[in-house]
């Protein structure tokens, strides 16, 4: 019952010809037609246009396509400088890679080889984790940044 709760929410029934037909009753005192029965098919139709006449205005669409775009610039300026980073943390372990078999072939005790191959195989591990977020990372941007 759509006015259960509201000032006008006593529900009667009349009897027609052929059928039953519901009515509210609206009792408040307040109310200028006061003890005036209305059909419960008018007001259930009143209250299912009201959705109907309900339509946000142009410019609240425009505003809400405006933050989208802002928030997907905002991400997409994120991600390049985290690309940027990690290329640059890339760049790094590759130059420390091809200094380290200098380091090896220099060292002459076999624990500092030791060491040294410990260390390469912790960058090379380093470079593969850094290359496989890297590839991660793909900014993609669409026509007006994807928003249609």
């Amino acid at each position: 019952m759509p006015m259960k709760g509201m000032q006008c929410d006593d529900r009667a029934w009349s009897k027609g010809k052929y059928r039953h037909y519901a009515y509210y009753r609206c009792q408040t005192r307040s109310f200028e037609n006061k003890g005036a029965s209305t059909p419960v098919a008018k007001i259930e139709q009143g209250f299912a246009n009201i959705p109907r006449g309900m339509q946000p205005a142009k410019g609240l669409f425009d505003l809400a396509k405006a933050m989208l775009r802002d928030a997907w610039n905002m991400r997409l300026a994120m991600a390049l400088n985290e690309k940027d980073a990690l290329e640059k943390q890339l760049a790094d372990v590759n130059r420390q890679l091809e200094n380290m078999p200098d380091h090896i072939v220099e060292a002459n005790s076999t624990s500092v080889v030791s060491a040294y191959e410990t260390r390469l195989e912790k960058i090379e591990r380093n470079k593969i984790g850094s290359e496989r977020q890297n590839s991660e990372i793909s900014p993609s941007k669409g026509a007006d940044g994807g928003l249609y």
